[in-house]
C-alpha cells in the first residue's frame, strides 16, 4: 500500500502531461503555390507543405508526419515523398500534399490537404 500513493502521483502526472499536446492540424498549404520545369529528367520542382494547427501555430510538414504527396496524372509528372516533382511529359498536373488531422503517419484521422499546380512544358 505503500507505493499506491506515489504510484496515483505518477498516473495524475502523466495525464496532466498529454492535456497539453490537443492540437490537430486544420490546414496544409504548398509552396509554391505554382511551378513550371521542361520535360525531362532535370525538369524538377521542389514541392513543401506547411500546417496550420487548430492553435494557430504553423510547421513543416514531412513524411513523418504522414504527408503523402500525390500528382492528378502521373504520365505527366510524378513526385516522390520529399515533395520532388519531375515532368515527365507536356501537361499541367495538381499537386496535392495530404497529411492526417492528428499528424501520426499510418493514422485513420481526418486527412487534411492542400494543393498546387505544376505546368511541365
Amino acid at each position: 500500500m505503500k507505493w499506491l500513493g506515489p504510484f496515483a502521483l505518477l498516473l495524475a502526472a502523466i495525464s496532466l502531461i498529454g492535456c497539453g499536446d490537443d492540437h490537430h492540424l486544420t490546414s496544409v498549404s504548398i509552396s509554391p503555390t505554382a511551378g513550371t520545369a521542361i520535360s525531362s529528367s532535370h525538369g524538377q520542382v521542389a514541392f513543401s507543405a506547411t500546417g496550420t494547427l487548430n492553435n494557430g501555430s504553423t510547421r513543416a510538414l514531412s513524411s513523418s508526419d504522414g504527408l503523402v504527396w500525390s500528382t492528378s496524372d502521373t504520365t505527366i509528372a510524378t513526385i516522390d515523398d520529399s515533395g520532388a516533382a519531375t515532368c515527365e511529359a507536356p501537361g499541367t498536373v495538381t499537386i496535392t500534399g495530404t497529411a492526417p488531422q492528428n499528424l501520426h503517419r499510418g493514422s485513420s484521422s481526418q486527412p487534411v490537404s492542400g494543393t498546387a499546380t505544376l505546368a511541365c512544358t
